[in-house]
């Protein structure tokens, strides 16, 4: 029994987690070659018998198309349910491959089939007589350890298929690509506050509150902060203080109800709180 780690392995923690972040992001293609070699190596350890069919997908869209025109399932989401996720298994192989490699605990060997194929592909599946590996995405966009690009797809395949993200939120292209095309009942429609403060953001502060009425209540240049302020009172989303700093930054904050002066905003929020937004009293809905 193993009750306490060395120095020595302690140092090691780094290695393994910088190692399997590389796997995890990785945006190589897919070692077909030795990704069969590893598919038999998993299937043994499983005690099972390995197909001696493969194939090779561009995305995950292509591998769904290809599994459900092979077996036509019920439902394509048994497909995506019975799905391997290759590389992106990174986040828990890494534990095992510590505890096989510095620790030399035997019961991790069986899923050694698994921690090479997350070496050499992307997501993939196992059948009794096929097996189906996918290439990696070419392109994957992080900001702030999250998926996000405000200008392209998140996450790009081969083939085209693509994910849009802003800031870990899963969007449409059209929020992405052309916001400007939004509709007011789209953004008023969506259900996930987060999402809808998005695509506002996207289609921009200003022309949304004078499209949906909202009345500028006050307004002021606080030069304690910097900032030139707006208040304005929505027809179905409270107030939202509009604030301009000196580096051209847009925030937009919810306050309560009872504000009815940007100074009252900035008594209610703090000193010094408006702009420095490491300290989030208030709700920040959008910046820019």
């Amino acid at each position: 029994m193993i009750d306490s780690l060395t120095p020595e392995q302690i140092s090691k923690f780094d290695f393994y987690k910088n190692k399997w972040i590389n796997i995890g992001l990785s945006t190589e293609p897919c070692d077909f070659e030795a990704s069969k070699a590893h598919a038999r190596e998993a299937y043994s350890y499983a005690e099972l018998t390995c197909p001696e069919e493969f194939f090779l997908a561009d995305s995950p869209k292509h591998a769904i198309d290809m599994i459900y025109e092979r077996y036509k399932p019920d439902n394509k989401n048994d497909i995506v349910e019975a799905t391997m996720f290759g590389n992106q298994e990174a986040c828990w192989l890494s534990y095992y491959d510590f505890m096989l490699n510095e620790l030399n605990i035997e019961a991790c060997q069986p899923i050694m089939g698994l921690m090479k194929l997350a070496e050499t592909c992307g997501w993939w599946h196992g059948y009794e007589d096929a097996v189906f590996f996918q290439h990696r995405p070419i392109e994957l966009h992080l900001e702030n350890n999250v998926l996000h690009n405000d200008k392209g797809p998140a996450v790009l395949y081969k083939d085209g298929y693509s994910l849009y993200s802003i800031n870990g939120y899963t969007v449409t292209e059209q929020i992405v690509m052309s916001p400007e095309t939004l509709t007011i009942s789209q953004i008023e429609g969506e259900g996930n506050a987060d999402i809808q403060s998005i695509m506002i953001d996207r289609y921009g502060w200003p022309k949304y509150l004078k499209v949906i009425g909202a009345k500028c209540i006050d307004f002021r240049d606080n030069d304690v902060e910097g900032t030139k302020e707006a208040l304005y009172e929505t027809p179905k989303n409270g107030k939202r203080l509009v604030v301009t700093c000196t580096t051209g930054r847009m925030f937009v904050l919810g306050v309560p109800d009872n504000v009815i002066k940007c100074e009252d905003a900035q008594s209610w929020m703090g000193p010094s709180e408006l702009v420095n937004t490491k300290v989030k009293k208030f709700n920040v809905i959008a910046r820019t």
